[in-house]
């Protein structure tokens, strides 16, 4: 899907609300990239996110820097306990509005188990094939 949306259109546009850059480990753009792959993928908990982030981290450094590798935890969560939440809703509306033109409306396969059901049953709506979001080209 070259043509999808990026990720990093709507999202590295947030400000970042902390203050003091000599302390800050890891860039904002990179936690929220990687909390969204793992919530999509079922994370349902700040642990699980990193858990999940850990397990994916070479995929992760494709398409985000972790040049000090997978935060923790904690951190993930203190970086969304000041994050605005409203601007947060604002990127996220805005990326998915795009991935949703971009796609026609067709069905989203969000993890690969959907995506092998709606092939197996020759497509959805109409014939067409569901697709997966992209976070970049």
């Amino acid at each position: 899907m070259n043509d999808s949306p990026h990720f990093m259109e709507h999202f590295s546009l947030l400000p970042d609300p902390r203050k003091n850059e000599r302390l800050i480990r890891h860039g904002l753009y990179g936690i929220l990239f990687l909390a969204v792959g793992a919530v999509v993928s079922g994370a349902d908990g700040w642990q699980t996110i990193a858990l999940w982030a850990q397990s994916r981290e070479t995929w992760l450094q494709q398409y985000c820097t972790l040049k000090n590798g997978i935060p923790s935890w904690f951190t993930l969560r203190r970086a969304f306990q000041i994050i605005d939440p409203g601007a947060l809703q604002n990127a996220f509306a805005a990326w998915m509005a795009d991935l949703q033109k971009t796609t026609q409306n067709a069905a989203l396969a969000i993890d690969g188990e959907m995506r092998m059901a709606v092939e197996k049953r020759g497509g959805w709506r109409g014939g067409r094939k569901a697709r997966h979001p992209s976070y970049t080209s």
